[in-house]
């Protein structure tokens, strides 16, 4: 209730606060207890907030509680106002369609429980929506993935990543490639770039996997090399060793696994 509405409805109805007195003959004959009627305006009388004003003093009370900070308010007035403003269930509120309708009944309960007017709330998730799409978009945009792969491979960053995403998506069913290129960028990055380690390291090709050094073909038997390196791993980690004795190891045993796959997808 606006307060200066409040003020013209004071400022209307002063005429009949208090009696006219012309004389002192006639202010002798009001007594000190005299009733002076209050009469809410024609304009006002029919509104909902008027409806409780009887006296001037009720209409001063209600134009201060318009004024009182939100802060000030107690639980039993806070409650009434946000039944007031919010709308009669959660599901007035709009949101984009891209949102998951788990986190939007979520949201909307709490716009609802906080009293958030239906334009509020929609401002809200307006900027909410936009806040999530920019966040989402920061971590899976073309350019951002471009960004990961050049402090990957340099000048040399489009062919070298292709090279090792073909690699490494060999194998991998429809389903699963849907996913690993669905990763996050940072995610991606991280994968694309420990995977063109092992191909360097290892010599592994896209034409028939072969472990440089180590005599390894589609043809050698992969459960063996796997075994035997355990069997390495098992006897470094009785003994002093150091971190990078361990990853040569842990590095040797993810090639082999890898080659064992591609091998079984190629018969």
């Amino acid at each position: 209730m606006p307060e200066e509405v409040l003020e013209e409805a004071v400022a209307q109805s002063s005429e009949v606060v208090a009696p006219i007195v012309d004389s002192p003959e006639v202010a002798q004959d009001v007594s000190s207890d005299s009733v002076v009627s209050y009469e809410v305006p024609e304009a006002y009388k029919d509104k909902p907030w008027a409806a409780d004003i009887k006296s001037q003093d009720d209409l001063w009370n209600k134009l201060d509680a318009v004024n009182k900070p939100f802060s000030e308010y107690s639980d039993e007035e806070r409650s009434a106002y946000f039944e007031r403003m919010r709308p009669e269930t959660p599901e007035a509120y709009t949101f984009s369609q891209d949102i998951d309708p788990a986190e939007k009944d979520l949201v909307a309960k709490i716009f609802h429980e906080n009293g958030l007017t239906v334009e509020q709330g929609n401002k809200v998730a307006q900027q909410y929506n936009k806040a999530m799409f920019d966040a989402v978009a920061e971590h899976y945009s073309p350019e951002g993935l471009e960004e990961q792969f050049k402090g990957i491979f340099g000048t040399q960053w489009e062919s070298k990543s292709k090279d090792v995403l073909a690699f490494a998506k060999q194998g991998l069913s429809e389903d699963e490639r849907k996913i690993f290129d669905g990763a996050p960028n940072q995610l991606l990055g991280l994968v694309v770039k420990q995977m063109a380690k092992i191909k360097e390291q290892y010599g592994i090709s896209d034409k028939g996997t072969q472990l440089s050094g180590q005599g390894v073909s589609p043809a050698i038997d992969y459960d063996k090399q796997i075994a035997d390196v355990y069997t390495e791993l098992d006897k470094l980690v009785k003994a002093p060793y150091t971190t990078s004795q361990k990853q040569e190891l842990v590095d040797k045993l993810t090639a082999l696994n890898l080659a064992k796959h591609q091998s079984k997808q190629g018969k």
